[in-house]
């Protein structure tokens, strides 16, 4: 990641894990997201990268495709079934940059928060306000 373009992107080993990664992202730059530094954790199974990592936002966001409980990131680039994104030799850089745009961008045929997705659609103003002071 010593790319300059990936400088809002900071990737560590936690523990000296190669199988678990903290990454934080900074929130795009003219978004309503932009004052965020969001924690991630990020783990990779053996049979990586057949299989997608599991990404989960520590710093929990209030946002329609991340799940309020647990963190999780609902994103078809991270669906490793036959119908998701997922393919073999995708750049893990990509995979950050994609969740940085999904903040600003939710999918809305793919809600995992309900609440936050209803919101969204009917008050945008009022989720505006609910996403930043989460």
């Amino acid at each position: 990641m010593q790319d300059p373009s990936f400088a809002d992107i900071h990737v560590e080993l936690e523990h000296h894990n190669i199988f678990h990664w903290r990454v934080w992202l900074r929130g795009l730059e003219g978004t309503l997201w932009q004052d965020g530094m969001f924690l991630l954790d990020c783990h990779f199974s053996r049979d990586y990268d057949i299989s997608p990592p599991s990404v989960k936002f520590a710093t929990i966001p209030f946002h329609p495709n991340i799940d309020a409980a647990d963190g999780a990131v609902c994103t078809s680039l991270l669906d490793g079934t036959a119908s998701g994104a997922w393919r073999p030799g995708l750049a893990l850089p990509v995979v950050f940059r994609q969740i940085q745009s999904l903040l600003t961008h939710p999918v809305s045929d793919d809600p995992v928060n309900l609440h936050a997705a209803h919101i969204w659609r009917h008050t945008p103003r009022l989720y505006g306000q609910m996403a930043r002071d989460a």
